[in-house]
């Protein structure tokens, strides 16, 4: 099997994975239930993921290098410096796609199954804090608006009273406003 190939293969399992946790929840993941998943056999999910905590730390990697890309494109397609990345950060976090429950999959599979798979989450998660607090606006702002972003993940990822999508694009606007005005008042 060639080298993207297995790529793919990779990519198939953990898409199907995140599929069956978001419709079946993470405690019924398994080896065979993401081969059966996937339309493969466990010995082609073993030879990718020898492990189910291998498996479920994959699709947390899977999810937050998406998030990474999402972000970093959209910083790339803006031309403000000052509060770009907060503002980057906040229109990635409220778009559904990075915020569906099957997103959410490998850190509902990881809180469930294994506690200590979420490290690498709560490390990218205080270099998310970092790179928001030195982004060129006040840190408290920066600061609210990760952890109303964060929020909003959370409650559309895991379908804890999440806003509507009117009521969403609002706060979004909200928050970019809050950006807009930091970044004016730290000129």
């Amino acid at each position: 099997m060639g080298k993207s190939d297995g790529h793919v293969t990779q990519r198939r399992i953990l898409t199907a994975a995140a599929r069956h946790v978001g419709k079946h929840g993470p405690a019924k993941l398994t080896l065979d239930s993401a081969a059966a998943a996937a339309g493969l056999s466990k010995g082609a999910v073993l030879y990718h993921f020898k492990t189910k905590d291998a498996l479920i730390a994959a699709l947390l990697t899977s999810v937050l290098d998406g998030f990474d890309e999402a972000t970093d494109a959209i910083v790339e397609r803006s031309d403000v410096a000052q509060g770009g990345y907060a503002a980057a950060y906040a229109q990635a976090s409220f778009d559904p796609r990075n915020n569906a429950p099957e997103a959410a999959a490998g850190l509902l599979a990881a809180v469930t199954n294994n506690i200590e798979l979420l490290k690498p989450a709560a490390e990218r998660h205080e270099d998310y804090q970092r790179r928001l607090e030195t982004d060129g606006i006040a840190p408290d702002v920066a600061t609210l608006v990760r952890l109303a972003a964060d929020g909003l993940y959370f409650a559309r990822a895991f379908k804890l009273a999440p806003p509507s999508d009117a009521l969403t694009e609002e706060v979004l606007q909200i928050l970019l406003s809050l950006i807009e005005i930091s970044r004016s008042v730290s000129d």
